[in-house]
């Protein structure tokens, strides 16, 4: 969340409690905005449509983070689908609230388009880096991009990724079966390791950058 973590007692103070169960939709494609999510615990996928009818995961969005802003800064319809895949709970601020501490705030609404923005850039690499890049790539760079995330960045040595391996499979546009082979190719190189759970801890970022610049 980054900037947005010295607002996050703003959000709560204007918003209103919620929990959420695994398979629950807050956000649905196409429908009105009625207001952000701010996640406290829990996990949720951010997925869209194609024109093939396919769904494609664009992001997972974790604990301190802000979903459904987009919409309620631009006042068009949801342009994707978030679904929990984790329970949790968090905090749901209403449209017209959100846009009153935008307007009321500008450090908070400043803060918001700048988080705006780097979701952007992220979606934009990683449209580039599924036509252009190889399974072993791709998975490189998603997860050295996952564990330097504001919201759980770790260093330079690395940091957890609290997603499944079918999670990372969805979220590069792989078989499960082939990033099971590249985790096993990064794990043997020592740039991560996988407990009995299937929990990925990334231990070399920089290698993983390495690995996803090679293509």
């Amino acid at each position: 969340m980054g900037e947005l973590t010295s607002y996050a007692g703003l959000i709560r103070g204007a918003g209103t409690p919620t929990s959420w169960r695994p398979g629950q939709v807050l956000i649905r494609e196409q429908s009105a905005p009625d207001g952000v999510f701010l996640i406290g615990t829990g996990l949720v996928k951010i997925a869209s449509s194609a024109a093939n009818g396919r769904t494609g995961v664009l992001a997972w969005r974790g604990s301190g983070e802000l979903i459904g802003e987009q919409s309620c800064v631009d006042g068009g319809p949801r342009s994707a689908t978030a679904v929990v895949t984790r329970g949790g709970t968090g905090t749901f601020l209403a449209a017209r609230a959100f846009a009153q501490l935008m307007r009321e705030h500008p450090g908070f609404a400043e803060s918001v388009l700048r988080s705006m923005s780097v979701r952007l850039r992220e979606a934009d690499r990683g449209r580039v880096d599924l036509g252009a890049l190889s399974v072993g790539a791709r998975t490189a760079a998603f997860l050295a991009r996952y564990v330097s995330r504001d919201a759980r960045s770790g260093s330079a040595s690395g940091g957890v990724v609290d997603l499944t391996q079918q999670e990372v499979a969805e979220a590069v546009g792989a078989s499960r079966e082939s990033v099971f082979r590249t985790l096993q190719e990064f794990e043997e190189r020592d740039c991560l390791r996988r407990d009995g759970r299937g929990l990925i801890t990334v231990l070399d970022v920089l290698g993983l950058e390495a690995r996803a610049r090679r293509g």
